[in-house]
């Protein structure tokens, strides 16, 4: 609270030469702020990030998303966020905002290294923003984006999961997102080119035993122009 007192130029010079590390940061000086986020003062926790985030953005925040730490084009901030984004997820970031992270950010979690795969799940399973299959570049990864239920439902993310990650089946994880979003399928057309892919996964669905029986009924008549043979 008395840190004006002194005037922020001292303040700034004083926190670049010392090590202070804050435990309760308010906003009353951006350029102090901007100094402590420069030099890591400050514990990392909800308030102080938020503090931080809204001064940067200059923006009255009452949640947090990696999309808004991002924004704040901040490297030492940014870099202090990823190095602990598993915890960061879990703790510190909180609807609305946490659930409004954009295609970059849904990438940049799916990448992370700082993150379990459980934190990545949790995080991104009720996310606004979906995204395609082929903007995610590791076959591991399209699996956990499956996981995490952040890919757009469409025949053609199905069928190019069949295609390039299960090994022109549909395993385990494409048949829990196909049950799950059966009714959306039942509403699009299944793409018809090239036709091999249509007739190739019309054969994995038939073959299948995993596939419930409502799901099944919901997306077959997608297939209208295939005999439902072996």
């Amino acid at each position: 609270e008395n840190l004006l007192e002194i005037g922020e130029e001292q303040w700034s010079m004083l926190i670049q030469e010392k090590q202070y590390s804050f435990t309760n940061l308010n906003e009353k000086s951006s350029k102090i702020l901007e100094t402590i986020a420069d030099v890591d003062a400050y514990e990392l926790g909800q308030h102080n990030l938020l503090i931080l985030v809204s001064s940067m953005l200059n923006m009255m925040l009452d949640s947090l998303s990696y999309k808004l730490v991002k924004e704040t084009e901040h490297k030492a901030l940014i870099e202090r966020v990823e190095k602990d984004l598993g915890k960061c997820m879990q703790n510190m970031f909180s609807v609305p905002e946490a659930e409004k992270e954009s295609e970059a950010t849904i990438l940049d979690i799916l990448m992370s290294t700082t993150a379990t795969e459980d934190n990545k799940i949790a995080y991104l399973k009720n996310q606004q923003t979906k995204i395609n299959l082929d903007v995610v570049q590791d076959n591991s990864r399209k699996t956990l984006a499956l996981r995490c239920d952040v890919v757009e439902v469409t025949w053609e993310n199905v069928i190019l999961y069949m295609n390039i990650v299960s090994d022109k089946k549909v395993d385990d994880e494409l048949l829990v997102f196909i049950e799950k979003h059966s009714v959306e399928l039942s509403l699009m057309g299944v793409p018809r080119n090239p036709e091999e892919d249509e007739r190739m996964l019309l054969k994995q669905l038939i073959k299948t035993d995993f596939l419930n029986y409502t799901a099944y009924k919901n997306i077959v008549n997608q297939f209208t122009r295939w005999k439902l043979t072996g």
